[in-house]
């Protein structure tokens, strides 16, 4: 058993970030005699889990489910993978464009053109290099 802010310092995670999982019931804490939160290898490896799927972007109810084994991460991925995609189609398709033409005309178009030329689209690393399998478990 160690304490919260030996965990904090094992998984890189602030003790506050530790404590509200505690309190949503996330991951599960023993309490010394004196009401100290200790915590075992689980709780250690659960919340190294936790730090991976925020990483890749998952919410707190989908990380909820995995940890329950409600969803696998994999099911839980493709969700927020097709969320993401359609997202994103409707905000390359839809919506108010990106940048109005100001009433003074600027002098560095290039400058301009930059700024309000769409962000590049980046590859997500794929799922697998954030989950291991032992991870799952």
């Amino acid at each position: 058993m160690v304490s919260i802010g030996e965990l904090a310092r094992a998984t890189g995670l602030p003790v506050r970030t530790i404590r509200f999982y505690c309190d949503e019931g996330i991951v599960q804490a023993h309490r010394s005699q004196g009401g100290h939160r200790l915590f075992d290898e689980d709780a250690r490896n659960q919340l190294v889990l936790i730090r991976r799927l925020r990483a890749l972007g998952l919410g707190l109810d989908a990380i909820t489910e995995v940890l329950r084994g409600e969803q696998s991460i994999a099911e839980v991925v493709a969700v927020e993978n097709r969320t993401a995609s359609i997202a994103s189609s409707r905000r390359w398709h839809g919506g108010a464009p990106r940048c109005a033409p100001s009433a003074r005309p600027r002098r560095t178009s290039a400058k301009r053109a930059s700024v309000c030329s769409p962000p590049r689209r980046t590859a997500a690393p794929p799922a697998s290099a954030w989950c291991d399998s032992g991870d799952a478990s």
